[in-house]
């Protein structure tokens, strides 16, 4: 996710051949604050989202 301040956020980093270094814990974390941390101030905002699905 990368926000209007131009700030990059996931849930892990990615290594080698796409592998990430997410853990189980940290997806379940990300997958329960998303909405807060990113919908919800898009829709106050009323920002655009754009989804753009990138694979290396």
């Amino acid at each position: 996710m990368i926000t209007p301040d131009g700030k990059w956020y996931a849930p892990g980093k990615v290594c080698w051949f796409g592998l990430s270094s997410e853990t189980a814990e940290v997806k379940r974390s990300w997958d329960q604050k998303y909405h807060e941390r990113f919908l919800k101030p898009a829709l106050e905002n009323n920002w655009y989202m754009v989804i753009v699905d990138c694979h290396i």
